[in-house]
């Protein structure tokens, strides 16, 4: 296989709930502090969370949040409004690790088969 740059790029959180937080938690969070933050910055992203239903591995994170945004350079960019030190919906980020504890990863891909 030839590499070469994607044209899908995506931001994936594997997320376990810290002691104390469960299924509940995530929304409650997504709508009193993140959603709000999220149109006043006029954010050009997609938001999906996974929750595994079936899974034989214990390590098998909580959740996935996935992001998946047009381009890596505005992912970047617009990301930086919640992770730089001082930044203007700096609690966004705050607020989230109060509720669990994420590793992430950015993922680049393409569309290989898409049936009927």
């Amino acid at each position: 296989m030839r590499i070469r740059r994607w044209p899908i790029n995506y931001v994936v959180y594997g997320c376990n709930y810290i002691e104390g937080k469960g299924s509940a938690d995530p929304q409650k969070w997504f709508d009193t502090i993140a959603k709000p933050a999220f149109v006043a910055a006029d954010l050009s992203f997609e938001v999906s969370v996974l929750t595994s239903t079936v899974s034989n591995n214990p390590k098998t994170p909580d959740f996935y949040w996935i992001e998946r945004w047009p381009d890596l350079a505005t992912c970047g960019k617009q990301a930086g409004m919640y992770f730089d030190p001082g930044a203007k919906h700096a609690n966004v980020a705050a607020e989230t690790f109060k509720n669990w504890e994420c590793m992430n990863a950015i993922h680049a891909g393409t569309v290989f088969y898409k049936g009927k």
